[in-house]
């Protein structure tokens, strides 16, 4: 309900449609990092599976959530989700389910091995926050008070 009154984004970013408008200078390894989660903003592959909140879209993940789940709340080491980083953003290649999980029981931050995409393009999802977002959200609040 927010996301819509604040005309915000539900679902995730597609990389693969992204890329084709970056100028791309080359890339680089950066490591494993912790990463906030509210830093990813889409997926380069799986945007059909998860929304921007990394909720589960699809039933068919459900049980590979379900696993993922236990696998967490047993306190079984997983391995970092792999991440690229473009400007303050990031897109999952690999750990969706891990970050929907994380997400889901309060984690903030998450083991990430990250590559990181130099660009001079202007980013695409930087024109949908900004002022006109804290505007909405200001007229939304005198709405409701």
């Amino acid at each position: 309900m927010f996301a819509k009154i604040l005309r915000r984004r539900t679902c995730l970013h597609d990389l693969n449609d992204i890329k084709q408008n970056l100028n791309l200078h080359g890339s680089s390894y950066s490591g494993i990092k912790v990463v906030r989660i509210r830093s990813i903003i889409g997926s380069e592959g799986k945007v059909a599976d998860f929304d921007m909140g990394f909720h589960p879209i699809n039933e068919s993940s459900r049980e590979r959530w379900v696993n993922m789940a236990m696998a967490y709340l047993s306190c079984l080491p997983l391995p970092p989700v792999q991440l690229i980083q473009i400007g303050d953003a990031y897109f999952v290649r690999d750990g969706h389910h891990r970050i929907s999980v994380a997400r889901a029981l309060g984690q903030t931050c998450i083991d990430a091995e990250v590559v990181t995409w130099k660009t001079t393009s202007s980013l695409p999802w930087e024109r949908e926050s900004g002022l006109e977002n804290i505007e909405t959200l200001k007229q939304a609040k005198h709405l409701y008070t």
